[in-house]
């Protein structure tokens, strides 16, 4: 009975989503007030008045960091909106069809995501896989994959979330997750394929082992990049370095298209340049953090303003205004504003609901009561919960705000290496935003089929099932290594 009541503000939020009428907000504020109301009662540590306003101050400051990377990602995006037709046209290779549209699900989709997050990557991804003639369900089918590396999307803030809640830092957290989006990519490369095939834009063997090669590719330098930068710059100096040399290898452009193509990349290339060197170079990076430093909470994660990637995003954006149309400043940000501050809400509501669930222990107390329920196969659980509220929430930050505590609470109790428990709940979550309402309803808006949601989802589940199955093995194998269950043997 304890452990329902302690679940209380974790089924509130799931059926406020199911049901709908509320939305992430609403969902938010009933899983907070339904969590307070269990922490100052009836949790294993109860909380007091003084207790509860630290935890929500912890919160605020978290979302704070959070926010900051969203509302400058989406004033970066408007500000530059201008030049994104551009970017795409020149950026793109036009040497077949397939090409165009592996570069939209993969390339340039993926690099709109890490810029800018929410879901912005759709919009490139469609647009790129329009070019090259895909219409109607197999178009929105395909533009999801836009959404493969949401752990990096607006300079990984999801990631960043997970690494404060889990107890480790950002570049170990993004390194775990990169190494495990290498066997994701693969199994969404060949439901690329499947689609591809029945859009009619085919390919050879020789053309599958170049695409499985360039697939190893970005795996493998997201994982240098996470460990070299860490994760809020590793997804767009990855993605927009392939998509720079695929545009020369593929090409060969001329001088006048290469002056066309440098113009359009200008503010991400200058983005990508000032991320770098504010944590790169040994001479600017220590120089910057110096500046000002900002800790209002002893143990809560310091800003640095001067290398946060928010300063850069809004600081590129508004040269790139002042370029164009300086007039258009206020509407920009403005714009942005609107977009963004009920995704900062949300996510702020979140963030209390995980942080009061940590500190009164039924964060802890969940862990031990799925390991009871399900004994040595408890892990098995973690991809599963990670991937249903990515699909519910849509926001990978909302779901490693719920339910990160939980998650290495279950990793301790079955001495498994928080780090890799950690890293699946924050790519399970991430992975699984894709099938989210919100995004396929966006992708369906986008290509022209608004109705064909169903249809789209009976094409689409795959890439979800190849998401839970990989990360479902992947928690096997550590039980298997661990001694928790024994290996299969075959007779």
């Amino acid at each position: 009975m304890q452990y329902l009541v302690w679940s209380l503000p974790i089924a509130v939020v799931l059926a406020s989503v199911v049901v709908g009428f509320l939305g992430p907000v609403g969902a938010g504020l009933l899983g907070t007030i339904s969590t307070a109301a269990v922490a100052f009662s009836v949790a294993p540590k109860p909380l007091d008045l003084p207790a509860a306003a630290l935890v929500m101050g912890e919160a605020a400051w978290l979302a704070t960091l959070v926010g900051l990377v969203i509302l400058a990602g989406l004033f970066f995006h408007e500000a530059v909106a201008a030049r994104e037709r551009d970017l795409v046209e020149a950026a793109e290779p036009r040497a077949s069809r397939r090409a165009r549209c592996f570069d939209a699900c993969f390339l340039i989709g993926p690099f709109m995501e890490a810029v800018t997050g929410y879901g912005v990557g759709q919009v490139a991804a469609i647009s790129a896989l329009q070019r090259a003639g895909l219409r109607g369900r197999h178009l929105a089918i395909m533009a999801l994959l836009s959404q493969t590396m949401v752990p990096w999307g607006a300079m990984a803030n999801g990631t960043m979330v997970g690494a404060t809640l889990s107890g480790l830092t950002p570049t170990l957290l993004g390194t775990y997750s990169a190494v495990l989006t290498l066997p994701l990519l693969a199994g969404w490369l060949a439901m690329f394929w499947r689609v591809a095939r029945a859009a009619g834009v085919e390919a050879n063997a020789v053309r599958h082992i170049e695409e499985l090669c360039w697939i190893a590719t970005i795996a493998i330098l997201l994982v240098i990049c996470n460990l070299a930068i860490g994760p809020e710059s590793a997804g767009v100096t990855t993605l927009g370095a392939l998509i720079a040399l695929r545009f020369w290898l593929y090409e060969r452009p001329s001088a006048a298209r290469l002056r066309r193509a440098a113009k359009a990349c200008v503010p991400y290339a200058a983005l990508i340049l000032g991320l770098l060197a504010s944590r790169v170079l040994s001479g600017i990076a220590p120089a910057l953090e110096s500046v000002a430093v900002l800790k209002p909470l002893g143990n809560g994660p310091s800003l640095h303003p001067s290398t946060h990637p928010a300063t850069w995003l809004v600081l590129i954006g508004c040269v790139t205004i002042l370029s164009v149309k300086p007039s258009a400043m206020v509407k920009v940000a403005w714009s942005a504003c609107q977009r963004g501050c009920r995704s900062v809400l949300a996510i702020l509501l979140f963030l209390t609901m995980a942080k009061l669930m940590a500190t009164s222990g039924m964060a802890e107390a969940l862990g031990q009561g799925v390991r009871q329920l399900f004994g040595a196969g408890a892990p098995l659980t973690v991809p599963l919960l990670a991937g249903l509220f990515g699909f519910i929430t849509g926001s990978g930050s909302a779901s490693n705000g719920l339910l990160m505590p939980a998650q290495i609470s279950l990793a301790r109790e079955a001495y498994l290496d928080p780090g890799w428990i950690a890293a699946i709940q924050n790519v399970g979550a991430a992975a699984l935003t894709m099938l989210s309402p919100a995004r396929v309803a966006t992708c369906c808006v986008l290509a022209g089929v608004p109705h064909l949601e169903r249809r789209v989802y009976a094409g689409a589940w795959p890439f979800g099932g190849i998401v839970v199955a990989i990360l479902v093995g992947v928690c096997a194998i550590m039980l298997v290594a661990k001694g928790a269950v024994p290996a299969m043997r075959w007779e």
